[in-house]
């Protein structure tokens, strides 16, 4: 006897929404434009590691490895984390971070991982009131495209500096880098992006 098992046809999951187009023009353009500063601090992270090896920091020479190896990924998740920024801020698709918060897995803080928080929170701060003007006029334009639906500001606009910020977190802690590389890369990404 044959065991026969009907197949069910596939039925095509729904189409993203598209972004309204002047909100697609400002993502493309803005993730354009940071992921650009991205390749450029790579570039000068990768430089600095360099040197570092050259001062028989063993250590550094793996890191530089690793960012080498690692770049295109970083690269790319970078950028498809500030692309789905905007679709989540705008449209509500997508995890929020307090949905995927387990209060089972919370456990108490290392103190590397203390260090980098701290590192992060004082850059987004720094960037923040450099740029306070222009965030205010782009979560402005942003509550207006929405027409008035959503309110943008620090938790929610895709482009505040904890958003770009905890984008370029996500993946570098994708590498498998020490903690002091780890900073050096934080501290050339807030110099240069």
């Amino acid at each position: 006897m044959e065991k026969i098992t009907p197949l069910k046809p596939v039925t095509p999951t729904r189409p993203p929404r598209p972004l309204p187009r002047p909100v697609e023009k400002a993502s493309l353009r803005a993730t354009e434009l940071l992921c650009g500063y991205l390749s450029d601090m790579l570039d000068s992270a990768d430089d600095k590691l360099f040197d570092l090896s050259e001062g028989q920091q063993t250590g550094a020479l793996d890191a530089m490895r690793e960012l080498r190896l690692k770049r295109a990924g970083v690269e790319s998740g970078f950028r498809q984390t500030l692309e789905n920024q905007f679709r989540t801020a705008f449209l509500g698709e997508g995890d929020s971070v307090l949905g995927k918060l387990d209060l089972d897995s919370l456990s108490l803080v290392q103190e590397d991982e203390m260090e980098v928080d701290l590192a992060m929170n004082t850059m987004a701060r720094r960037i923040r009131m450099a740029s306070e003007t222009q965030l205010r006029a782009f979560n402005h334009r942003m509550e207006y495209l929405s027409e008035g639906k959503k309110e943008f500001g620090e938790r929610n606009s895709p482009l505040d500096p904890a958003q770009v910020v905890g984008a370029f977190r996500g993946e570098a802690e994708k590498l498998d880098v020490d903690i002091r590389t780890r900073l050096i890369m934080y501290k050339l990404f807030e110099r240069l992006v």
